[in-house]
C-alpha cells in the first residue's frame, strides 16, 4: 500500500468519545479513501483547520497507542 489517500468527510470532535479514550479534544475525525480503493475511519492530526476539506491528500503515519501498538493516523501532504 502506498500510505496515500483523500479525505471523503470529516467531522471536529470537540469532547473525548469515552472517558477511557485520552485524545485531547479537539481533534478530527475522518473516513479516508486509500489510493487502493478501501475505505477506513481515522484521525487527521498536522492539519492547519482553517485548510481542512473533502478530497483533500493525505497521508499515513503510525502513531504509538502504546508500548506495542500502533495506529495509523493521517495527515496532509501540504500541512
Amino acid at each position: 500500500m502506498s500510505g496515500r489517500a483523500r479525505v471523503l468527510t470529516y467531522t471536529i470532535i470537540q469532547r473525548p468519545i469515552l472517558p477511557a479514550y485520552t485524545k485531547e479534544a479537539p481533534y478530527i475525525l475522518a473516513i479516508v479513501q486509500l489510493l487502493e480503493g478501501p475505505t477506513m475511519m481515522t484521525n487527521l492530526v498536522n492539519c492547519q483547520l482553517d485548510k481542512l476539506k473533502c478530497d483533500m491528500e493525505v497521508k499515513v503515519l503510525f502513531k504509538s497507542w502504546t508500548e506495542d501498538f500502533l495506529v495509523p493516523v493521517f495527515e496532509s501532504l501540504y500541512g
